[in-house]
């Protein structure tokens, strides 16, 4: 009799067994909308679903009690507005940027991935965006100064790496490119100019609360631009320039 119960027991615990692998397969293969994901989900299963993500929760400390928990995985969209200078300790004010973010997250099975437009005003000095110092083969830009209109769509991606090094689940990460449409304009000879280009940057953001966020924001810019031709003969070499910029700079914006 005892080896019949001991069969058995190895037996149950064995179909027990089977049964949570198929369950941890299950989970894996096929995890939970964002809006379904429990607590106890999250943190039975933290490897699926805090890898990229955290369940915030908040004190009060005049009640002590705990706000009711916030998947940031239910994040759908996120609102954001910076400012940046030029990453030149001796010169900071030679490139000024103001800019303004709207993100949307994708239906991605948790990928974290989010498409992006921007919006941004620069102002330079030409000598600390461009190596060339002339307009043309003749005219001298130095330091004057040159301001670029930006829009870009783009795509971005959110994660927390650092979070894990600092022991806070508040700590975010994003990455992003955008292409751009860009209109410039030369302070040297007013000429007007409109071009192409790129933007790559990378944010380090700690949310406060549920849905604000503040942080820094590191950027890297380049241009193409050129103006009409005057005349059938003028190349495009002598009526285009090219940027290229980096900007350390602050953000502050919503989730919702």
């Amino acid at each position: 009799m005892k080896k019949i119960a001991l069969l058995l027991n190895i037996f149950t615990f064995s179909t027990f067994a089977n049964e949570l692998v198929e369950r941890e397969r299950e989970v894996l293969l096929t995890p939970k909308p964002a809006e379904d994901v429990s607590s106890n989900d999250a943190n039975t299963y933290p490897e699926i679903y805090l890898h990229n993500d955290s369940i915030l929760q908040k004190r009060n400390l005049d009640t002590g009690r705990y706000s009711d928990p916030y998947f940031t995985a239910q994040d759908s969209y996120r609102l954001a507005i910076g400012y940046a200078l030029s990453q030149d300790y001796e010169d900071f004010t030679k490139v000024s940027t103001m800019e303004m973010n709207f993100f949307s997250k994708l239906n991605s099975n948790y990928k974290d991935l989010w498409w992006n437009l921007q919006l941004k005003r620069v102002t330079a000095k030409h000598s600390a965006i461009s190596e060339d110092s002339t307009a043309t083969n003749s005219t001298l830009r130095a330091d004057n100064l040159q301001s670029f209109t930006i829009g870009g769509l783009g795509f971005g991606h959110r994660f927390k790496t650092l979070a894990q090094v600092f022991e806070t689940d508040r700590l975010f990460e994003t990455i992003n490119v955008y292409a751009n449409y860009i209109f410039h304009k030369d302070a040297t000879d007013e000429e007007q100019y409109q071009g192409y280009g790129f933007t790559a940057t990378y944010g380090l953001g700690y949310r406060s609360n549920n849905s604000f966020f503040y942080g820094i924001r590191f950027s890297y810019d380049w241009a193409f631009v050129e103006r009409p031709a005057e005349d059938s003969t003028e190349k495009l070499e002598d009526r285009s320039l090219v940027f290229g910029w980096t900007a350390i700079g602050f953000e502050t914006g919503y989730y919702f």
